[in-house]
């Protein structure tokens, strides 16, 4: 039988007046660490990104 797959998670926290481009240069970094957005959740004045990855990557 093979292994469950493990992960790690990671959030970040966005106000609502961030600029968009400090949001995509969040985005731009994950990807090439690992990570992999999951799930946005818009929380009033705060938008929060939750990332995963493989556990022990890299």
């Amino acid at each position: 039988m093979a292994e469950r797959q493990q992960w790690e998670y990671s959030t970040t926290v966005f106000n609502s007046d961030d600029k968009q481009s400090d949001i995509d240069g969040v985005l731009d970094e994950a990807g090439p660490k690992g990570w992999e957005l999951v799930s946005v959740a818009n929380m009033s004045e705060k938008v929060i990104f939750v990332f995963k990855r493989p556990s022990g990557w890299g």
